[in-house]
């Protein structure tokens, strides 16, 4: 992210008097401020969508929603201004995509939807979605235009969801080029941060578009249990999270890179 330089400025008595003249309206534009950047009882800020749509990571951090929360995602690399997820859902609420893994990028920010819509599939990977976004990212808020809606997830559906346990990079491969991941391991932000991670080691631009590079190339290669190409989309999108028959998938690199 650009940085300011911080530029001492010295005030003459003209520019105090200009100051102390503007203070009514001064306060009447702090008032405002202050209005729509409300906060909760326990601190945290309320963000509207349209507030949201500023932290897209071009000029401010990348905020995103998930189901009613609002979280800081700069510090992954799929989370890039204009590129990977963040093409998708910078400054935006994530939710319904999400739940019905959609990389559609109309389905940012809808919100029509209600929790009796989708299937056991669609709850079990929104819990896990959730799951894995309260611990890897800090909550930075909560989003106004879900206030008073029910959002609980149903725990007799979904109580026994768990976080992959590949979530932090720990994976267990035989070596650093050829491993297998196991359903219970896959967790698609998680291994895209990895192969970002692996692109770069191999000698490629470290990111999505490295990956891809890599993949294209034949450098990486993904296959499930059948032997059947894996394909970058459906590797990173989630949706293999519905597709349990196809694991474990099977990653070679024709380079030794380090995990």
């Amino acid at each position: 992210l650009k940085r300011s330089s911080l530029i001492g400025v010295l005030l003459t008595g003209q520019d105090l008097a200009a100051l102390c003249m503007g203070a009514k309206a001064g306060k009447e534009g702090a008032s405002s401020a202050a209005g729509s950047a409300q906060q909760t009882g326990d601190g945290l800020r309320k963000f509207t969508l349209k507030e949201l749509a500023a932290y897209d990571g071009v000029a401010k951090p990348m905020y995103m929603g998930v189901l009613g929360k609002v979280y800081d995602v700069s510090s992954s690399p799929n989370f890039q201004a204009g590129e990977g997820y963040g093409a998708i859902w910078a400054g935006s609420d994530a939710t319904y995509s999400l739940a019905t893994l959609s990389l559609d990028k109309s389905h940012a920010n809808k919100l029509d939807w209600k929790m009796e819509d989708f299937d056991v599939p669609q709850l079990r990977a929104l819990q896990g979605w959730c799951m894995h976004f309260a611990q890897k990212y800090q909550q930075m808020g909560i989003l106004a235009e879900y206030e008073g809606r029910n959002l609980e997830l149903p725990m007799d559906v979904v109580g026994d969801v768990t976080l992959p346990k590949i979530s932090g990079g720990e994976a267990k491969p035989a070596t650093a080029s050829n491993f297998d991941i196991p359903f219970e391991d896959y967790d698609p932000e998680a291994i895209a941060e990895k192969l970002s991670e692996m692109a770069g080691a191999a000698g490629l631009v470290r990111g999505m578009y490295g990956v891809k590079q890599a993949m294209d190339r034949g450098t990486f290669n993904v296959v499930d249990r059948d032997n059947l190409n894996v394909t970058l989309d459906e590797l990173t999108s989630g949706e293999l999270k519905l597709q349990p028959d196809r694991f474990p998938l099977h990653f070679t690199s024709k380079k030794d890179v380090s995990l």
